[in-house]
């Protein structure tokens, strides 16, 4: 194998949204494959896999889901369509689109006609698009005249069995990676969101699973670094359309991007986040539009000047409120809230108790909202019906304000400083 440094790249949806986009990230992928040897994860084009997720859902209500199928797969011929215009053949991305518009096709038919869709079948539908994008960019690459390969996901297996949020088995798939990169190849390019269980069939890394697949392929491979290429600069010190002079960071800590990024920054997967701080291997955030600017670097020696490194926020948050003296010295009431949300598949956001024990608060997101009501409902059917729980609070349409930096830990009042900030602006 070459004696480059390894570097892995992801792309997403938005640095994929047409061939304006394609041509971009691919010149930035060959800025590096000179001088290293690159592996790239791609997501699918921006948009393909909502209209994807469309025509299953559609098909499950008794609706045909077709006209969503058709807009994905002409979003991705498009893109083909340009290419041949201008004489640039593309024969992996062009043969892999038909062939999947009529297989996708007669998948959604059998959701129709079944009225429900197992997590298998979802699985390789939304599969598809990182499937589509990846193969044209190794025609796009090859084009310009880089030594590109296509591998396909066999080389992350997974650690568990769910179809819809698996995790890479890591230290196997180091090996089956090593195999896989052709000395002779400048570019690796993989399809992101997806990897294949023992039995070759595809499962789903979860939301925003290409930044996990980018994240494990370094781990795995002990990358010198990993890129995140997106439409933004980097890390914000607060929303920037929100927030006029809000200032993109020069760097941040695992720990303050995973915080940043659960708690509103969509900017890395907090998922993604877990393999690079467990392996310590930096990572770039970037602007593929505007690839000069240097982004911010998340990474385990991040200064600590600034008390706060920044500001984020969850908007479209539910809060849900027990109490009642019923739950004072009662073990196990906060255990019956986790385990009643989670066999509901509700994320708990945040979770606060009194002292007194009196009362429990938990936010969940507004799309949750009217399921974990009932579920606690239910859970605390014989405290409410005695009285010993009151009746269960919400509060819909709320917001969860986080401030974020290590330095606040030497630091003394800050809380003081940023309740008294909210207060003065009303709320």
């Amino acid at each position: 194998m070459s004696e480059k440094k390894l570097l892995v790249q992801k792309f997403g949806g938005t640095s994929l949204a047409d061939l304006a986009g394609f041509e971009a990230s691919a010149g930035v992928i060959g800025r590096y494959a000179d001088e290293h040897q690159v592996i790239v994860v791609l997501s699918a084009v921006k948009g393909v896999t909502d209209l994807l997720l469309k025509a299953i859902d559609t098909a499950v209500e008794g609706e045909s889901g077709a006209a969503f199928l058709a807009e994905a797969i002409d979003r991705e011929r498009a893109i083909v369509d340009e290419l041949a215009k201008q004489g640039v053949d593309t024969p992996l991305a062009r043969d892999f689109v038909e062939d999947q518009a009529e297989v996708l096709g007669r998948r959604v038919e059998g959701i129709l006609l079944l009225g429900q869709c197992p997590d298998e079948t979802r699985a390789r539908i939304l599969a598809s698009g990182e499937g589509f994008s990846s193969r044209l960019m190794v025609d796009v690459l090859n084009h310009r005249g880089f030594r590109a390969q296509w591998s396909d996901t066999d080389v992350l297996p997974l650690a568990n069995e769910d179809w819809l949020d698996s995790l890479v088995d890591i230290d196997a798939a180091a090996p089956l990676l090593r195999e896989r990169l052709d000395p002779d190849s400048q570019v690796v390019v993989l399809p992101g969101f997806y990897g294949r269980n023992a039995d070759g069939e595809i499962q789903l890394l979860g939301r925003n699973g290409t930044d996990y697949s980018a994240a494990a392929i370094a781990a795995a491979t002990g990358a010198s670094l990993c890129q995140i290429w997106k439409d933004v600069d980097g890390f914000f010190s607060a929303d920037p359309r929100i927030v006029s002079n809000a200032q993109c960071l020069e760097e941040v800590s695992y720990d303050e991007a995973m915080e940043l990024t659960y708690f509103g920054a969509k900017v890395i997967s907090a998922k993604a986040l877990t393999p690079l701080a467990a392996n310590n291997i930096p990572c770039e955030v970037r602007n593929t539009y505007d690839p000069s600017k240097p982004g911010t670097l998340v990474h385990a020696e991040a200064r600590r000047a600034q008390v706060v490194r920044g500001i984020s926020h969850l908007h479209d948050v539910s809060s849900i409120t027990l109490q009642g003296g019923g739950l004072r010295g009662r073990v196990g009431i906060a255990r019956r809230v986790m385990d009643a949300l989670a066999s509901e598949s509700i994320s708990i956001l945040l979770i606060v108790q009194s002292s007194s024990e009196y009362s429990i608060t938990l936010c969940v997101r507004a799309t949750d909202e009217r399921k974990a009501r009932k579920a606690l409902e239910e859970e605390f059917h014989f405290e409410r019906l005695h009285g010993l729980i009151e009746d269960i609070g919400v509060q819909s349409d709320r917001a969860v304000v986080s401030l974020v930096g290590e330095g606040m830990k030497h630091n003394r009042g800050i809380a003081a400083r940023f309740l008294t900030a909210i207060s003065s602006a009303g709320v």
